[in-house]
């Protein structure tokens, strides 16, 4: 029972790390690796070096590090203490407007939401740095094209 249970976990692994971005994903974090510092946090259980974003990120770090999922804290404050960076250096881009967009700011970061399906913004929060469909313009951005959003 013990070997099949290895067996279906490495299975789920292998098969959670299978993902398809949006066309718009990779040029973007290609366009930005090693012009900014780039690292992702997750929630979730997914190995972005066993993705097809491998190589894109200089970390990636999951709730299960920082022991605390979003919106607490602690898996921002474990990202800006791995880049050795101050809250106002850096900037958080999620799909969630509690979870990423407010959770971030709650420490300090500016955020931007990735909205592509259009869901209004919630009224009760105040707005977020910028509001985008996709990540394409933001090499861009990033190189001070400020109209680029």
């Amino acid at each position: 029972p013990a070997a099949l249970a290895d067996e279906g976990l490495a299975l789920f692994r292998a098969e959670r790390n299978r993902v398809t971005p949006y066309p718009d994903v990779l040029p973007a974090l290609r366009a930005l690796a090693g012009r900014v510092r780039l690292v992702s946090i997750t929630n979730g259980n997914a190995e972005v070096a066993h993705s097809p974003l491998r190589g894109l990120f200089e970390r990636s770090l999951t709730a299960a590090e920082a022991g605390a999922a979003r919106p607490d804290p602690a898996l921002f404050r474990l990202a800006l203490d791995w880049a050795g960076v101050a809250p106002g250096q850096c900037l958080h881009l999620g799909d969630d407007p509690y979870l990423d967009v407010e959770a971030a700011r709650a420490c300090g970061l500016a955020a931007i939401w990735v909205n592509r399906t259009g869901r209004p913004w919630p009224a009760e929060l105040a707005p977020p740095l910028a509001i985008v469909a996709d990540l394409a313009a933001l090499p861009r951005w990033f190189a001070g094209e400020t109209h680029a959003l």
